[in-house]
């Protein structure tokens, strides 16, 4: 084909390229690898293959042991009432120098938990700031255990934040105040059909 393609004129003086003269360009060195990165033997592949499936058959035995247990788990669990008040319980055998600020808090914590877990509500994930000015709050709730149920909430809060001090009795009254808020809050609300 040529440089036929190109001006009469322009055609003088061009050599095909593979007349040019090459330019000039570094050695090149081909380097054997095998003596700088010597291979491995055949057992140390075979001893990594070995281990990789040891690894993988692992996993896969604990994701499937630890799925039945989740079921398992699952049918045994308590329900939120009865975990709630067996921690309300077990507060009557901590040691009566207990700051009540801490039965306090643990007495909050175990019925916001409560809350959360059978109806759903926010009260455990918000400050006590939150909780006394969220217009929101205890929506889930009927009224009188509602107001009952906030006020106590508050009264708790406030003495979580009192001078620290330990009182037997005033612990006392607290648990089994937070027990019949606690029973009060499992029962079910009456529907409307029934106050007619």
């Amino acid at each position: 084909m040529g440089l036929a393609w190109l001006p009469v004129g322009a055609q003088e003086g061009l050599s095909p390229v593979a007349e040019q003269p090459e330019s000039p360009s570094l050695p090149v060195e081909l380097i054997d690898p095998s003596p700088h990165l010597p291979g491995l033997p055949g057992w140390v592949m075979l001893l990594l293959i070995g281990i990789a499936l040891a690894i993988a058959a692992g996993v896969v035995a604990l994701v499937i042991h630890l799925s039945r247990n989740n079921e398992t788990t699952l049918t045994h669990r308590q329900s939120p009432f009865q975990f709630a008040l067996q921690q309300l319980e077990s507060f009557r055998a901590l040691p009566e120098n207990t700051p009540l600020a801490e039965i306090t808090t643990r007495i909050s914590l175990a019925l916001r938990g409560y809350l959360a877990a059978s109806k759903s509500d926010s009260a455990l994930y918000q400050t006590r700031e939150e909780f006394l000015t969220d217009e929101e709050r205890l929506r889930h709730v009927e009224e009188p255990v509602r107001s009952q149920t906030a006020d106590f909430l508050a009264e708790l809060s406030s003495l979580q934040y009192a001078p620290p001090t330990s009182d037997p009795e005033e612990v006392t009254k607290l648990i089994d105040q937070g027990i019949r808020i606690l029973h009060n809050l499992a029962e079910p609300s009456p529907s409307p059909a029934d106050h007619a």
